[in-house]
């Protein structure tokens, strides 16, 4: 089956890899297995981020999907926390 890869000590492409792996058992009953890119390479892979196994560039926030093979990539570049506009939020009564 397939395994998802994500760049070690990347924490965003991590939690990104949990999203994926939660969403796959709940609705595919698929269980997926987590690695870095620092173990050997699989034939059935899900890339998430820019990994040893495939360097991208891209702007804050830009992401796109490519399949090559039996890789399915998802490299992306989170926007960083400081570029977050956050408002002040007053609940309603």
């Amino acid at each position: 089956g397939y395994v998802i890869v994500v760049p070690k000590g990347n924490k965003e492409a991590e939690r990104t890899a949990q999203t994926i792996k939660q969403y796959f058992a709940k609705n595919a009953s698929v269980t997926l297995k987590i690695v870095t890119d620092d173990t050997a390479a699989k034939d059935k892979e899900i890339i998430i981020g820019s990994t040893k196994r495939y360097k991208y560039s891209a702007k804050d926030g830009e992401y796109f999907a490519k399949v090559s093979g039996k890789k399915f990539i998802l490299p992306f570049r989170p926007i960083p926390a400081s570029n977050i506009k956050r408002e002040a939020h007053t609940p309603s009564r």
